[in-house]
């Protein structure tokens, strides 16, 4: 023990011996390479000054914290006197800034703090190190030795950082069920209209010359947000109020248009961006979808709410209800021109084919503008009088949040009106597929077709939706971490999300219902794209479900009254709420069913006449809505789980199918990697998403394949799971529709 305390006490020694020689090579190093950091950091931060002028400011706010560290450890110091105090403050002002800087964007502090103390010892080794060569030159060949590796390092941590990242570990597919749509035109082409470009704004954006009043075709109005932004205040206004010029209370209403040629009037497409830094400008990120929309017939506007968004001195908070209003108003302003007979828009808008697109925070504000649509007031603040009353017919919301504003702390309900959404599976800014969430509430209550379907695209990320806010999902420098290697090209990702949205708007405000067998069938896209692996959901206001889970806890009974379930061969059978676990948003009751290596079924069986009794319009299809969910992923070495159905009548007659004979398989989860370093993905709860496929059995198949099958006494379905493997599935709703 007594040598043990000798040798601990020696290596104090020397330790303290080598600073005392080496201090001002180490803090020269350390303070240049902090430094750096913080201009680098202050040139993506935008303050407003310009980059350079940015990241000098940045820097100079990192050299007064430098100063403020050094006074404090001066206290500390001046008493121990076991440090020189310039490498301690300067050293200790590095290490504080890396790791607040570090846990603030990964919300771990083990990770922060091992990089931060491992980066700032490379760099005190490297100084050391060189005061050695240069001033000292004794003992030669270990400071050589150490600078080697410093510099090595240091390489290697750039090129980390520079680096993409992994390749998947495989390729992933699964079989998809396909429609011939070769009779349609291909809906991610451009159309017939030449397009003309203009903008219209209120003259008060000193940040955006486009949006001047010498540089607008029309001057729109100003608007008072401040009812709906009443956690904006103090020094966060003052800075916004000293960027753009004007404060909440006089929000401009600027668009960037997209007008196709010809007499219309045409349907009204408004784009609204999501969150980002307010200081790069998003909107002009969306000018392929409105070049692609205009020329399909469409008036497309990219809405300007940059001044919404967060910036380097704090965000805005809970700011989607403003969102969602401006977006009104400036259906209101367009209201205003078109109804002027004396005004050049006149007569130009089709006022039933009124469609809303929003990206991120953009995608809920979006669906909560339709909520606003139809209420007299605002539900946060009644004395503020809504007359909206807009007949918006579509919403599209792409990679959106959801219950980032909640009315009376409920979700926003939503009803009657056709729903798309589509999600990346690596998109690492809202990792989870939250449009589910709307996709769930929203209700059909009228006697109108309506349609909702989601889609998520394997490889597809958040930003490349916008053409500024690109491949990395997190703000630099802190995006190098992120792993792009597996994400689409960015050309791919925008032509899947314009045939996808073209499609969608051809059925909801063309009238084109053909192109929704796009959304049934998802397989059916290889017709016009290259194929890749999607999930799909789809349902339209035919849908009458057999067993959705919703009506009561008694997993015995089916939501069709008189109903009943049995389950035989399962080790979990049980109804819950999926949004509970980490790696999923879904917010619907479902029935989890588990099994092991035994023959597995699960029965519903049907009310005498069920059919005749609840069905009086034509039905084509039954429709599964399930997923797997237990963790089965192409490089665990995985195959789809085959799933048979048997329908049976009173005669007793029977129909056994299975899903892959219309080409159809139950999609694997497929595991994601966000970031370069497997720690790091803490941060996403779970390397795979759980996103359930809408699968359709067409009934007129089985009809022809069995005619003596007595459909009026049609009695059970069974679901049948194979023994070959254990498995795990989700099951949302078991149904039928007409197709």
């Amino acid at each position: 023990m007594k040598r043990l305390k000798a040798l601990w006490r020696r290596f104090l020694l020397a330790f303290y011996g080598s600073i005392q020689r080496t201090w001002k090579g180490s803090t020269l190093v350390l303070g240049v390479v902090l430094l750096l950091i913080a201009f680098i950091t202050g040139t993506h931060a935008r303050i407003g000054f310009g980059p350079i002028i940015d990241g000098l400011a940045m820097t100079a706010v990192v050299a007064l914290l430098i100063f403020l560290t050094a006074a404090l450890l001066d206290l500390v110091l001046g008493i121990l006197r076991l440090l020189p105090r310039p490498f301690a403050a300067i050293g200790g002002g590095m290490a504080g800034f890396m790791f607040i800087f570090l846990h603030m964007m990964l919300d771990q502090w083990i990770p922060a703090l091992l990089f931060t103390a491992a980066f700032c010892a490379v760099q005190w080794l490297l100084g050391g190190a060189l005061y050695v060569l240069v001033k000292q030159r004794h003992p030669l060949i270990p400071a050589l030795l150490i600078i080697l590796l410093g510099l090595g390092l240091n390489g290697a941590a750039v090129g980390w950082l520079l680096w993409p990242g992994p390749e998947p570990e495989s390729a992933v597919s699964w079989q998809m069920a396909a429609a011939d749509l070769s009779h349609l035109s291909h809906p991610g082409l451009d159309g017939p209209h030449s397009v003309d470009h203009w903008t219209y704004g209120s003259g008060a954006n000193r940040r955006r010359l486009e949006y001047h009043p010498e540089n607008v075709r029309f001057a729109s109005t100003t608007v008072d947000a401040a009812p709906f932004l009443p956690g904006l205040s103090g020094y966060r206004e003052a800075l916004r109020r000293w960027f753009w010029g004007f404060d909440q209370g006089a929000f401009p209403l600027n668009g960037l248009v997209w007008f196709p040629d010809g007499e219309g009037p045409f349907p009204l497409v408004l784009v609204v961006h999501g969150n980002h830094q307010m200081e790069a400008f998003s909107d002009p990120g969306y000018e392929y979808l409105g070049r692609f929309l205009a020329s399909r017939g469409y008036i497309t506007v990219s809405v300007d709410q940059n001044f919404l968004n967060g910036s380097w001195s704090g965000a805005i908070g809970t700011d989607n209800d403003a969102r969602a209003w401006v977006l009104l108003k400036h259906l209101e302003q367009w209201r205003s021109w078109t109804e002027d007979a004396e005004h050049d828009l006149y007569g130009v808008v089709d006022w039933d084919s009124i469609a809303l697109i929003g990206h991120s925070r953009g995608g809920e504000a979006a669906a909560i503008a339709t909520a606003f649509n139809k209420l007299p007031h605002y539900p946060d603040d009644a004395t503020q009088a809504f007359a909206f009353g807009f007949s918006i017919r579509a919403v599209v919301a792409i990679a959106p949040s959801d219950g980032q504003y909640l009315p009376a702390n409920i979700d926003v309900p939503l009803e009657n009106f056709h729903y798309l959404t589509l999600q990346g599976s690596l998109d690492s800014d809202v990792y989870l597929f939250r449009g589910q969430s709307a996709y769930h509430r929203l209700r059909f209550t009228d006697d109108r077709f309506w349609v909702k379907a989601g889609v998520y695209i394997h490889g597809a990320n958040h930003g490349q939706f916008n053409t500024v806010w690109g491949r990395k999902d997190m703000p630099a420098p802190l995006g190098a971490i992120l792993n792009t290697a597996p994400i689409l090209e960015p050309d791919l990702q925008r032509a899947y999300g314009k045939m996808y949205i073209g499609a969608f708007l051809e059925g909801a405000l063309a009238g084109s219902h053909q192109y929704f067998d796009l959304f049934r069938y998802p397989g059916s896209t290889a017709q016009f794209a290259p194929e890749l692996p999607v999930v799909s959901q789809y349902k339209d206001s035919t849908w009458m479900p057999i067993a959705d889970f919703s009506e009561d806890l008694d997993v015995t009974t089916t939501t069709l009254s008189g109903g009943t379930i049995t389950a035989t061969g399962f080790d979990i059978w049980r109804q819950k709420n999926p949004v509970t676990q980490a790696n999923t948003a879904i917010d619907a009751q479902t029935v989890e069913l588990g099994w092991s290596d035994t023959d597995a079924s699960y029965s519903l069986h049907l009310p005498e006449n069920w059919l005749a009794q609840h069905m009086p319009v034509p039905i084509t299809s039954l429709a599964l809505v399930i997923h797997a969910a237990d963790g089965r992923t192409p490089q665990k070495g995985a195959s789809p789980q085959q799933i048979s159905v048997v329908l049976r009548d009173e005669n007793p007659g029977s129909i056994i199918a299975s899903l892959d004979q219309w080409g159809q398989e139950l999609p694997l989860n497929v595991r994601r990697q966000f970031t370069k370093a497997p720690p790091l993905e803490k941060m996403y709860d779970s390397p795979y998403e759980m996103v359930p496929q809408t699968f359709f059995i067409p009934l007129a198949d089985l009809e022809a394949a069995h005619p003596d099958f007595y459909w009026p006494s049609w009695s059970s379905i069974e679901l049948k799971f194979p023994p070959a493997s254990s498995g795990r599935v989700w099951i949302e709703s078991i149904g039928l529709m007409e197709l």
